[in-house]
């Protein structure tokens, strides 16, 4: 199947949806449908500015996809614009107008040979745009910011933000005299603030250090039987309540009858 599609893509068949910025014009000739591409009129202005965004303003992806969203944009199926929607259309050759198969082979499948069909769309960037935005891609990569690293943080994951119930992940950060903190994000809030308005970090060291000393207690058999017991009499006094309250519906039931 993969031999097939690149077979196809060489001979300038284009595989799967239409990439963001462009559109498909089908003509109909009987039996013959001829395929013809187009800018579309509503997302390659976008496409044009998330370029400006990169290249003139110095912006990340997730930077980007925030302004984007607070201007009212959004992707397609009205979704917010998230870091890795920025990230997928500004590194796809199609933008500047090369249809090019290969680039990304799926996990676990063997790496295959490298298709490219130039002139193959309508360019958003021309040659030397998309030069200058590789190379501003290139310069951000070198100087990495904060990295999640979830294996050292002991609730990545398992923390939930109280704004939008999305998973807080750690993060880490250095300072400008060289100290690195480690914190908890709302995952949601990471990607895209469409997702997530609030961006508040929680420090890792102070919230794993009141969450250890709290499990702690827990290690002491007569401080656990003492919690369990406490909690066999609220449970035991909840159902109480409640049952006198099922009385007292079976009561009224029985005068209304």
């Amino acid at each position: 199947m993969r031999a097939n599609m690149g077979r196809a893509i060489f001979k300038g068949v284009h595989i799967g949806r239409p990439p963001y910025g462009l559109r498909s014009i089908k003509d109909v000739h009987g039996d013959d449908i001829d395929v013809r591409w187009e800018l579309d009129p509503s997302e390659a202005p976008i496409v044009r500015e998330m370029y400006r965004l990169a290249v003139e303003e110095n912006r990340g992806y997730k930077t980007i996809a925030d302004a984007l969203s607070e201007r009212g944009y959004r992707a397609r199926a009205g979704r917010p614009f998230a870091s890795y929607t920025i990230e997928r259309i500004l590194t796809n050759p199609a933008i500047m107008g090369s249809l090019v198969y290969g680039r990304k082979p799926r996990k676990g499948n063997p790496k295959t040979e490298i298709v490219e069909v130039p002139d193959f769309f309508p360019p958003i960037l021309s040659g030397e745009e998309w030069q200058q935005l590789r190379a501003r891609q290139g310069i951000r990569k070198e100087a990495a910011r904060g990295k999640a690293h979830s294996s050292e943080y002991l609730l990545s994951g398992i923390a939930k933000c109280g704004h939008c119930g999305g998973s807080m992940t750690g993060k880490a950060a250095s300072a400008y005299n060289g100290k690195k903190y480690r914190n908890y994000y709302c995952s949601n809030a990471v990607r895209s603030r469409g997702l997530c308005s609030v961006y508040n970090g929680h420090s890792a060291v102070k919230l794993g250090k009141n969450i250890v000393e709290y499990l702690s207690q827990f290690s002491d058999p007569e401080k656990m039987r003492q919690h369990l017991a406490a909690i066999e009499i609220k449970d035991s006094s909840r159902y109480e309540a409640e049952l006198k309250g099922i009385e007292k519906r079976l009561v009224d039931c029985q005068l209304l009858n």
